[in-house]
């Protein structure tokens, strides 16, 4: 895994896990924001199905230190996507191998939120 941070004008970070396995390559972005009037704060990602999830997406709500989340999870075709969107930013990764996919949802796992049952 390589990683990199960039910080914007308006100290806005954007984290960057890049991932090479088996010749795919894959980007895990995180975007915390310091103000989540400003930033790139998204509540739902672009890539979810806007109808009915399943079978192929599941949405669930996670508990983060800083207020409740929501965690997206998409499948199609042997591909994988993933948004943890909390009120202080958000993490994604998109149409990643299985294998990828497993790699980044260990890193996503670890931050500090939780599934709500």
């Amino acid at each position: 895994m390589k990683y990199w941070r960039a910080v914007d004008a308006e100290g806005d970070t954007n984290d960057t896990i890049t991932i090479q396995s088996h010749g795919e390559n894959g980007k895990l972005i995180i975007f915390p924001t310091l103000n989540p009037g400003w930033g790139p704060v998204k509540a739902r990602p672009e890539w979810f199905p806007s109808s009915d999830p399943s079978p192929e997406g599941s949405v669930r709500r996670w508990r983060c230190s800083e207020g409740d989340g929501w965690n997206f999870r998409r499948t199609q075709n042997g591909r994988y996507w993933r948004m943890l969107a909390f009120p202080m930013g958000y993490a994604e990764y998109e149409n990643v191998a299985a294998d990828v996919a497993r790699k980044f949802d260990k890193v996503l796992d670890s931050m500090c939120c939780q599934a709500l049952r």
